[in-house]
């Protein structure tokens, strides 16, 4: 598909790294040199994506003082991926239509069409096929996308590439936070290997770049990791050092984990639970659960 330009539809599970195949079709594609900008449809309302996606001409827009170049335009020649394009309105996907059909747009409050050269890669959790049944979805948009279709499968389905990943977030964010390389050990990989990642790519990067970041190692051990840990097999306990002679429950591990992500996310409980790959009900309870057990420690040791 990289070579193809045709619009793609890229399907899979929440957190599955659908914007990462978008971006490594991109950067495969002759449009590599340019632009690879990326929106969501279910992070803004309907008037304001409006503006995010065809841009807004201020002569023409009672109120508005200033133009705005909107995201198509901007990544004229690139690729523009498009998140949970289920969320899209009726509206703005018979403007989308308009794009892929005729590449052409027209910005809220101007008078006349623009033609735009941007290959759309839309990405969904969703059925859309039961969508467009449900007249939820156009028909016209959905026979466009899949033109060309990929399904990325669950990651705990994909068990050769979660090693792979997973060395390549480490690179990542040892470069982000200045540290020296880092490798896993056997154990490590074992666990990572073991862990059946309810929140797939974004769990494990997440997961990875705290563990980078708590690390003062060249080796990262099993301990060292931080997990949600629903998931991990079996009875056993890990637990951490934190200083000499002192150990650290996996609780409270956790429980820095979880509200490191809590303020990073502006104390947003359902952000923070979809980029820990968990439902908000679930974040809820190890929260409560976590506190339980800090005051039992704290009660015990006082």
């Amino acid at each position: 598909y990289a070579g193809t330009g045709v619009p793609l539809l890229v399907k899979g599970e929440s957190g599955s790294g659908k914007e990462l195949v978008a971006k490594a079709v991109h950067d495969n594609s002759p449009r590599k040199r340019n632009k690879f900008l990326a929106v969501n449809c279910s992070a803004a309302p309907d008037d304001l994506l409006a503006i995010e996606l065809f841009g807004q001409m201020k002569d023409g827009t009672p109120g508005v003082d200033v133009s705005r170049t909107g995201l198509i335009e901007e990544a004229d020649g690139g690729t523009l991926f498009i998140e949970d394009i289920a969320d899209l309105s009726l509206d703005l996907q018979a403007k989308l239509c308009a794009l892929l059909q005729r590449s052409i747009i027209r910005p809220p409050g101007s008078d006349s069409d623009r033609i735009v050269d941007v290959r759309v890669i839309a990405a969904t959790t969703q059925d859309l096929s039961s969508a467009v049944e449900k007249k939820l979805f156009r028909k016209d948009l959905y026979e466009i996308l899949t033109n060309g279709q990929i399904v990325i499968p669950r990651l705990r389905d994909r068990g050769e590439d979660i090693l792979l990943l997973a060395e390549h977030f480490v690179r990542k964010y040892c470069r982000e936070f200045g540290k020296s390389p880092m490798a896993f050990t056997p154990e490590t990989a074992r666990t990572l290997m073991k862990h059946s990642w309810p929140g797939n790519v974004t769990e494990l990067e997440n997961a990875i770049k705290r563990t980078v970041a708590l690390t003062n190692s060249d080796r990262i051990r099993s301990e060292d990791l931080i997990l949600v840990v629903d998931a991990i097999e079996g009875p056993h306990r890990l637990l951490v050092k934190s200083g000499p002679g002192r150990e650290k429950s996996l609780e409270s591990r956790e429980l820095e984990f979880i509200l490191s992500s809590l303020r990073e996310n502006g104390w947003n409980y359902t952000r923070t639970a979809k980029q820990l790959g968990i439902g908000r009900t679930t974040l809820w309870r190890k929260m409560k659960k976590i506190k339980e057990a800090e005051v039992s420690m704290a009660d015990t040791a006082g």
